[in-house]
């Protein structure tokens, strides 16, 4: 626990001091308000230690995990909820969600048994559909909007995903979230390196005619993370990278400060502090804010739902925030697993989406002491990491890639059969 608290209290340490110094002061507009006094020290150190004394210390794919969860959401959780007058409920969901991932995916949930598929069959499958989603994303305007540049995505995002048949929404999050992760840590994992650069090459291409900045962050993390996890087979390696991200934009922040740009907010900061760990929590607030005395969607408008319910604003969850919130009626601010698990259910939506989460977490640690942890944290992080910050559960079964990714994991085989060959 010694050294979770210790580097916690260091993270958030700086966590707190660019969202006191930069982010209310630059993104207030955006409900990132409130500024560093007692009671905020007070609710941070409190949550930090509570929250680390939970984490687990084993080597394997759970400890692995929740260490991700533990600095990508929780911690940024506990900082926005300290600076931000948040309503009651958005602490109760979060108190019960931490909770029950922290101790609930120690229950154990067997993995089940079926075929296994040799390694270089599974290569060569996801070479194949990763090469046919690309394919088709070129052949439906992808290379007439083809850009780099981050700053010019919502330029081109939607004119590019109109030109898009409706079904390839369901192709696109999968190879995104799955596909591409997968062969880039399978690749690395079998010291393939060559299919490893073919897997990053591939997550640049997606990202420059879909225009989604999360492909382009995902596949460059997982290329990260793996290198990281994979040198020091160890969940404190874990620390490394959410560690390195605060200190260089806290660098980033004494730089400009230090300059002539001190009226300007820092790029970095912005895409990878606020964007990244802070967005995520501020929309489970505003969805909570939103739906606390409000009619509920009941999965009125997820397929999972069976047409049970009657969606009670003739739009979905993400919509209705960006509306009410932000007064763009095309923003989709999607919120993570506590917001959406609300905005269905009120706090039991967030508690049953908890309990299904720490059950899977459960279900792959079980499939990750078979074949491999570092390899099946790997693989898992993304879409883990997806639902938790920006995606409803029902749609990151299919439309993100949460059911493939079971699949995948589920097939491979087990980490002493290393002798086929590619």
């Amino acid at each position: 626990m010694k050294y979770n608290l210790t580097i916690s209290t260091i993270y958030t340490a700086i966590l707190m001091w660019i969202y006191d110094m930069e982010i209310a002061v630059f993104w207030r507009y955006m409900r990132f308000e409130g500024s560093f006094d007692n009671v905020v020290f007070a609710e941070v150190a409190i949550g930090v230690v509570l929250l680390s004394s939970l984490l687990p210390f084993r080597s394997d794919t759970r400890t692995y995990l929740l260490t991700c969860l533990h600095y990508f959401f929780f911690l940024p959780s506990v900082v926005y909820i300290a600076f931000n007058e948040v309503s009651q409920d958005y602490y109760i969901s979060f108190i019960f969600c931490s909770l029950i991932i922290y101790l609930g995916s120690a229950v154990p949930v067997r993995s089940f048994e079926i075929g296994k598929i040799q390694r270089k069959y599974i290569f060569f499958a996801l070479q194949v559909l990763i090469f046919i989603a690309l394919i088709l994303q070129a052949a439906f305007g992808g290379l007439a909007s083809f850009n780099l540049d981050l700053e010019l995505v919502y330029q081109f995002r939607s004119a590019t995903s109109a030109n898009m048949p409706a079904i390839f929404g369901y192709l696109y999050s999968n190879v995104a979230s799955v596909l591409i992760p997968g062969s880039i840590a399978l690749s690395l994992y079998y010291r393939q390196a060559a299919l490893a650069m073919v897997g990053v090459l591939a997550g640049i291409l997606l990202f420059a005619m879909a225009h989604h900045k999360s492909i382009l962050f995902t596949t460059l993390m997982v290329f990260l993370m793996f290198l990281i996890i994979d040198r020091h087979r160890s969940p404190k390696a874990i620390t490394i990278f959410p560690l390195a991200i605060v200190a260089v934009c806290g660098m980033e922040l004494i730089w400009l400060n230090l300059g002539q740009d001190s009226g300007t907010p820092g790029l970095l900061t912005s895409y990878l502090v606020r964007r990244t760990l802070l967005v995520p929590p501020m929309l489970d607030a505003a969805s909570i804010e939103l739906f606390n005395n409000a009619p509920k969607y009941f999965w009125s408008t997820s397929r999972l739902g069976l047409g049970i319910a009657e969606n009670p604003y003739q739009t979905a969850a993400p919509f209705l925030i960006g509306t009410e919130f932000f007064d763009d009626s095309t923003m989709s601010a999607n919120a993570g697993l506590i917001g959406s698990g609300y905005s269905n259910a009120g706090i039991l939506g967030t508690v049953l989406y908890s309990t299904f989460m720490a059950l899977t977490i459960s279900f792959i640690n079980s499939i990750g002491k078979k074949v491999g942890p570092e390899l099946i944290t790997v693989l898992s992080f993304p879409t883990i990491l997806l639902i938790f910050t920006s995606t409803d559960l029902t749609t990151a079964l299919l439309t993100h890639g949460l059911l493939m990714l079971l699949c995948l994991i589920s097939i491979l085989p087990e980490h002493h059969c290393l002798s086929d060959k590619i």
